[in-house]
């Protein structure tokens, strides 16, 4: 089996520690997966995973103010992950942090290669709250106070996120993580994920509210690898 892990880091938070930790599991009782890492990770983080992986898709931080546009579609990522389907045949995707950094556009290619390869799985361990809510947060950060505005809106209908400035008072990168969600329900991005992990029933939940099937659903929590 193949399968393809998208991730924006592997160093750093919480999601970026479940990456790396189902990378280790699949490896140990799954030795000959075949697993291939996409993601914005610096040299130093790939010293982590060399072991693990039998190739790398180095793709680009979206994170740059001066080019705002490529923080809702970078179409360098779009095409690096094209160019890699193009050689290499994947059976399973794992989606897991991809909004902040790598961005929407990989959804087009993934997209595009299952419809040619109706057996592929794409699989999405939901990190945070991204799909229901433009700041990911379920929190209005400008407001400090916890929002469930958004959820269950039309993506775009949760234009709260630009008139409350939720992030943090700043309108122009509000107006960018709201455009980010509309081009995310564009592409039919919940569509084209088979399966959603959440680590919480709080999470599955918020999912449901945002129209999600509850057989796309699975509640499995976040696996926590011994230090020893």
């Amino acid at each position: 089996m193949k399968v393809l892990m998208i991730t924006n880091h592997i160093i750093g938070g919480g999601s970026e520690k479940v990456a790396l930790d189902t990378m280790t599991i699949l490896k140990r009782y799954m030795p000959d997966c075949e697993i291939y890492l996409a993601s914005c990770a610096e040299p130093t983080e790939q010293v982590l995973i060399e072991r693990y992986i039998s190739g790398f898709v180095r793709l680009e931080s979206s994170k740059d103010w001066m080019r705002p546009l490529r923080y809702i579609f970078n179409n360098f990522n779009e095409r690096q992950l094209e160019d890699f389907f193009s050689c290499t045949e994947i059976d399973v995707i794992h989606l897991h942090s991809f909004m902040g950094e790598i961005s929407p556009s990989i959804i087009y290619a993934i997209r595009k290669y299952k419809r040619t390869h109706q057996a592929l799985q794409v699989i999405q361990t939901v990190h945070d709250y991204g799909i229901a809510c433009p700041n990911s947060s379920l929190f209005n950060y400008h407001m400090n106070k916890p929002c469930q505005t958004c959820v269950g809106k039309r993506s775009y209908l949760k234009c709260n996120i630009v008139i409350n400035r939720c992030y943090r008072g700043r309108i122009m990168i509000s107006l960018l993580k709201y455009i980010r969600i509309v081009i995310l329900d564009l592409v039919k991005y919940t569509e084209i994920v088979d399966t959603f992990i959440c680590p919480s029933d709080f999470a599955k939940n918020i999912l449901v509210k945002e129209g999600i099937e509850s057989g796309k659903l699975r509640v499995i929590r976040n696996p926590m690898l011994p230090l020893l």
